[in-house]
């Protein structure tokens, strides 16, 4: 079996405006904005028949990043969403991609 993988580590700092409101004892909420995020320590690395191998710690990635960002919940479920609106990768060294993360989550 064959697996590749590509990880890195983001900081990421966003600027939203939330809306909220109280509906029968939950808050009901929305917020939209946007965040930059620094891209860190990038590499990738494949596996083969269990082994793992690093091919490269270098991808040339885009050390900076812009993103618009969403949330929306009602009680203790929330659901959120981003999407990259620079690419992932240097567009003369790698082919064009955007990151784009949807989730759901639960506020304690």
């Amino acid at each position: 079996m064959q697996k590749s993988y590509l990880s890195y580590t983001v900081l990421r700092l966003p600027v939203m405006l939330e809306w909220q409101r109280r509906a029968g004892g939950n808050d009901l909420f929305a917020a939209a904005g946007a965040s930059v995020e620094l891209r860190l320590k990038d590499r990738s690395r494949y596996k083969i028949d269990g082994n793992t191998r690093t091919e490269t710690n270098s991808t040339n990635m885009n050390p900076l990043g812009f993103n618009l960002e969403f949330l929306a919940g009602y009680g203790f479920l929330m659901l959120y969403g981003r999407a990259s609106l620079t690419p992932l990768f240097k567009k003369s060294h790698a082919p064009e991609c955007y990151p784009v993360a949807l989730g759901l989550g639960i506020r304690i």
